[in-house]
């Protein structure tokens, strides 16, 4: 798919305005979106590049992209704001007191003289038009990912990964300074290596997939086998050396699983047993150079941490968050309302001077949030990803580009949302979205090829 658009020329490469764009909001998203509560500069920077971004794309291709890929996915995708719109909609008294959960609402309604007023679904709806508004930068980069051709593709990664580059620098910086330099957000993890993020286990994901995003644009850029492993040998070993900068031990497994399956993917193609052997010995010096590091203070802290599982608070968060469940099912509490419903049924002797931001596992709080409707988009996920990975499997040698790495960045993300929330972060959601838009897009050639060969059909019978 060609970009469109006027295009500049700078030192012989061409930049679309799209790319231009794109990369603007990609590095507004990351450098200040690393944060799930982001200071108001930060917001009107973010959506400045990104109206721009929406605006450009929907009238230079991004609508007949969209329009290209499978009824499925148009589905899936076109339910994500109506849900979050569906919340705000306000509803009689009458309807709304019937709604499980509701109570305790009802009652402070009653006090204040508000009870026969019409509120929305949502128990928090300020929250929750704030979260909808919020999907504006990973849907503009999302649309404006579609229409990008294979060059635009590598410019765009290369972007992510120079970004991610600069924000390892910065964590060095945090890690030698012990959070003294560079201290973003003020948050517990500032004397980690959390680069432009406040948590370090957001920080790990962001290099997990940046790392198999670097890999996959060595892989493409180098047309020398032998010359493209050892570089992406030396690339992996310094993002998992990032990673453990990090002390998150959901980044370090994160890193290690999707650096390793994606220079499987991409070198192990027709080897022989004697490249097999070669890269197994190189394999085999990360683990050793590992424990040859183990007694670094850095690298012991890392290690310490996989012992104190056990001690996890997410745990206890899990086990009072189960209640809200049964609470509010089967329509949710409202997007963005899981602190203050927490908040409820927490328990006196639970209660410490940090307060629980979120659930830990995001496809728990978005049930508790949305109920039933959320299960189903769920599910919906699920099958849209399954479909364009068996468009990506049959695709072969002819499989866009960044398709493998991106749909492993699909898949990291959602593992990491098991134990945590990445995706209500900017930075991370607008990666998620970029990934989503380059593994989708070999259904719509494959859609293509099935119309063509349906029609060459009827008119071998006509």
């Amino acid at each position: 798919m060609t970009n469109p658009g006027p295009l500049f020329a700078k030192g012989g490469v061409r930049w679309s305005v799209t790319e231009i764009l794109l990369a603007l909001t990609l590095a507004a998203a990351i450098l200040f979106g690393g944060t799930a509560k982001m200071p108001v500069v930060s917001i009107s920077l973010i959506f400045v590049t990104s109206s721009a971004l929406a605006a450009w794309v929907m009238s230079h291709g991004a609508v007949r992209a969209f329009s290209a890929l499978p009824l499925l996915t148009r589905v899936f995708l076109l339910l994500v704001p109506l849900l979050w719109l569906v919340q705000l909609i306000p509803l009689p008294p009458t309807i709304w007191g019937m709604l499980p959960g509701r109570d305790l609402p009802t009652r402070i309604f009653e006090l204040l003289g508000t009870e026969d007023e019409f509120h929305p679904l949502s128990l928090t709806p300020y929250q929750t038009f704030f979260r909808l508004v919020m999907l504006l930068p990973p849907a503009a980069v999302f649309a404006a990912a579609l229409t990008l051709d294979k060059r635009g593709r590598e410019r765009c990664i290369a972007i992510v990964v120079a970004l991610a580059a600069l924000s390892i620098v910065v964590g060095l910086l945090q890690v030698t300074s012990r959070g003294a330099l560079l201290n973003f957000y003020n948050s517990d993890h500032h004397k980690n290596l959390v680069g432009f993020f406040t948590n370090r286990n957001h920080q790990g994901l962001f290099i997990a997939i940046t790392g198999a995003f670097a890999v996959d644009l060595i892989h493409r850029r180098l047309a020398d086998p032998r010359k493209a492993l050892a570089t992406a040998l030396i690339i992996a070993m310094m993002f998992f050396t990032a990673a453990v900068g990090t002390l998150s031990r959901a980044g370090l497994t994160l890193t290690s699983v999707g650096l390793s399956t994606i220079g499987l993917l991409l070198f192990a193609h027709n080897w022989s047993r004697q490249r097999y052997f070669r890269v197994g010995i190189a394999l085999l010096a990360v683990p050793t150079a590992f424990y040859a590091l183990s007694f670094n203070p850095v690298v012991e802290r890392t290690l310490a941490r996989f012992g104190d599982v056990s001690d996890d608070g997410r745990w206890e968060i899990w086990k009072l968050s189960f209640p809200l469940l049964r609470q509010y099912m089967p329509w949710g509490s409202g997007f963005g309302s899981f602190v203050d419903s927490y908040r409820v049924i927490e328990q006196l002797g639970d209660v410490v001077p940090k307060y629980v931001n979120h659930a830990h596992n995001d496809y728990l709080e978005f049930v508790i949030e949305a109920g039933v409707p959320a299960i189903v988009l769920l599910g919906l996920f699920a099958l849209a990803m399954i479909r364009a990975g068996g468009a990506v499997g049959r695709a072969g040698s002819n499989r866009a580009a960044f398709s493998l790495s991106a749909g492993l960045a699909i898949g990291l993300a959602a593992a990491h949302s098991i134990v945590d929330y990445p995706l209500r972060t900017t930075a991370i959601a607008s990666l998620f979205a970029l990934a989503m838009a380059f593994f989708m897009s070999d259904q719509a050639p494959e859609r293509a090829r099935r119309r063509s060969s349906r029609s060459k059909s009827v008119r071998d019978l006509s």
